[in-house]
């Protein structure tokens, strides 16, 4: 039986687990673990060299336990991969029988032409997220851009990718959703969303959805699996600083705007200061070299 994937992608923290889970609920679908394994898999020569790069991959470290009581034969072809390691999630998830499965790597939307050649019947769902928020939700952690110059380069370099996705061939199998929807008005998107995908809505969506968030990455999902809450929306406003919004609509006011996020200092934002800029820097580089990999090891 064919099994037909979703892929939801985005900016990393804009809500691709949120809505992964959220989706999860629906009759005959089963949320994995991200899965960027698929890349390194797809870029080696040979079926082989495929199998040991995915087994090394950081990723495939939340699929291992589910997916090898049994050996893995190699495989030449994606799809046949992944339906195999998905029916094996499923079924040590309690899940039987699934129809559709639901990906939430973030990097979805930069390799989706790769996934489309892979699965001719996938769905790609692109997830917005006002761009200050995303800033406060990654700049703590111990991945990512850790100053609001460089979580602003991030921003808009994977919006660009996503928005570039919907206007490409792929545009009719493609569909844009805001995470502020999804926590203001979480039914009728949800809807919408279904219906896009073929999926049942299910009133289940409403409460947290369906998805076993590994424990590795329980502590930066805390909110995974729990219903849609409206104020969280603008909780990055308390995060912030003022001077940190300031810089940040400074590099992505426009695209903000064009995305329907409404800047606060328009375009009279002013930019990094030369000072500022030295500070960033050394604070990017103090975390990236020091303090988060001695983070990672506690």
């Amino acid at each position: 039986m064919s099994l037909r994937p979703i892929f939801i992608g985005g900016c990393q923290r804009s809500g691709t687990t949120f809505l992964g889970s959220l989706l999860g609920a629906a009759p005959g679908a089963i949320t994995v673990p991200e899965s960027s394994f698929r890349i390194p898999w797809a870029r080696a020569s040979n079926p082989e060299e495929a199998l040991r790069r995915m087994r090394k991959h950081k990723s495939y470290e939340n699929w291992r336990p589910a997916v090898e009581g049994e050996a893995l034969p190699v495989f030449g072809d994606a799809r046949e991969l992944m339906e195999l390691l998905v029916e094996r999630y499923a079924e040590a998830h309690g899940t039987e029988n699934p129809q559709v499965w639901i990906d939430h790597t973030p990097q979805n939307v930069r390799y989706a032409t790769l996934a489309a050649e892979q699965f001719p019947d996938a769905r790609f769902v692109h997830i917005v997220r006002d761009g200050r928020a995303v800033a406060a939700s990654i700049m703590p952690l111990t991945w990512g851009p850790n100053t609001i110059v460089e979580a602003a380069n991030l921003w808009i370099n994977r919006v660009a990718h996503g928005v570039a996705l919907e206007t490409s061939a792929l545009a009719e199998r493609t569909v844009r959703v805001r995470y502020e929807d999804l926590l203001t008005a979480p039914e009728p998107t949800l809807q919408r969303l279904c219906g896009f995908c073929e999926i049942e809505f299910t009133p289940e969506m409403l409460t947290g959805g369906k998805f076993d968030v590994p424990k590795s990455t329980q502590h930066q999902h805390a909110l995974v699996g729990k219903a849609p809450e409206a104020a969280r929306a603008k909780a990055w406003e308390s995060q912030l600083s003022a001077r940190e919004i300031e810089i940040f609509e400074s590099k992505a006011g426009e695209l903000l705007r064009l995305l329907g996020y409404e800047p606060r200092f328009g375009f009279a934002a002013r930019g990094p200061s030369k000072r500022e800029s030295l500070r960033m820097a050394a604070t990017e580089t103090l975390r990236q070299r020091i303090v988060n990999p001695v983070r990672k090891r506690e």
